[in-house]
């Protein structure tokens, strides 16, 4: 306390010393006595009193559930953060202003700390937590707060779920969404059993924000039969059972084939519409008719007989004229899967003999 300033005057042991005390900061009270003969106590051993004058309210703020706008717990998570120097925390139902304590009190002051132990709401809906902090002074801040909507309640199971008897490219997966208050995607999978657990493919895993969903083909193995699988989520991450499709898709990348035959195999035919059979392997569902050769995978060009049901015995074909004649044919199955063509050729003759000329027999024979 050597060189402080002082008041210049003594004052009974008795009297209580006041003084205004400007800004916050920092203060030091230095205090000299002397005894009744006047004998003073030296500068260097003064009695010192050193305290803080503050009048600033902390400040923070809190975050339920890592800051997300969904919880699927009831109990979310509680992120604290303080500046100027929060002591102690409490959590309020309500707003209060600084300097007043609020008046629903969730959690009584407690010592501060960044992660306090989660608030159960009790209940699903939107919810708004309130905090105030209160510094080594005694300053209480003004509330600060966060909302998020508490869901505990798992979606409803999807229904209906339905997909196409067979298929050959990525298919669609048709259903009803369940009953839901925040609803999300819906997850897709394909599986070879209906619990939706065995033999599913990871790589069929897929999302979809309503009907219908896709799931992709290239995880999947050819020839295998599949469940189309849907599972509802919500917004907070809940999610229902998984159902399966009533029945399964067939994927099958495998051309059909078969065979054509001109006027039952005969080289020649008296007719420009000679009959036509066909035969088919590998589960033919369409047919059609062409005038020119095609690859697997490739409709015709020259189409003569549209995509049609498929029938060992179609109409004839109406060749128009005499001559060396070729017919092909595609086959399709219910993946959709076309067939290389395939063909038989015929020679068509309809014009009659000339009549003979200059016929003649001996005039007499033994």
């Amino acid at each position: 306390c050597t060189g402080g300033g002082y008041n210049g005057s003594w004052v009974d042991i008795t009297t209580q010393i006041t003084d205004a005390i400007g800004v916050d900061g920092d203060y030091k009270l230095c205090v000299i006595g002397r005894t009744a003969s006047l004998v003073e106590q030296k500068e260097a051993s003064a009695t010192e009193h050193s305290w803080t004058k503050d009048t600033s309210a902390p400040s923070g703020t809190v975050s339920l559930a890592g800051g997300a706008a969904y919880s699927n717990s009831h109990s979310p998570s509680i992120a604290l953060t303080e500046t100027g120097g929060a002591a102690e925390y409490q959590l309020c139902g309500n707003v209060a202003a600084a300097g007043s304590d609020c008046t629903t009190v969730l959690r009584a002051w407690a010592s501060y700390t960044a992660a306090p132990t989660a608030h159960d709401f009790g209940s699903d809906g939107a919810k708004t937590l309130y905090v105030q902090f209160k510094d080594a002074a005694g300053n209480i801040s003004a509330t600060f707060s966060d909302t998020v909507t508490v869901d505990e309640t798992a979606p409803g199971v999807p229904t209906t779920v339905g997909v196409p008897a067979a298929t050959a490219a990525d298919f669609s997966v048709t259903f009803t969404g369940g009953a839901e208050t925040n609803p999300a995607d819906f997850n897709l999978k394909a599986c070879t059993n209906n619990d939706c657990s065995t033999g599913c493919v990871s790589g069929s895993a897929a999302t979809t924000a309503s009907s219908p969903g896709a799931i992709a083909v290239a995880s999947l193995t050819d020839g295998t039969d599949y469940y189309g699988c849907v599972q509802g989520v919500d917004l907070a991450g809940n999610s229902s059972a998984w159902v399966a499709s009533s029945a399964v898709v067939a994927y099958d990348t495998t051309a059909p084939s078969g065979t054509i035959t001109l006027a039952g195999g005969a080289d020649y035919a008296n007719t420009h519409s000679p009959s036509i059979a066909l035969t088919q392997a590998g589960g033919v569902t369409d047919y059609q008719l062409c005038g020119n050769a095609a690859t697997a995978g490739n409709n015709c060009t020259t189409v003569i007989t549209a995509w049609a049901a498929f029938t060992a015995t179609p109409a004839a074909y109406d060749f128009g004229s005499d001559g060396a004649k070729t017919l092909y044919v595609q086959f399709r199955d219910a993946s959709n899967n076309i067939s290389a063509t395939f063909s038989d050729s015929i020679t068509v003759d309809e014009t009659v003999p000339g009549d003979a000329s200059g016929v003649s027999v001996a005039a007499a024979t033994n």
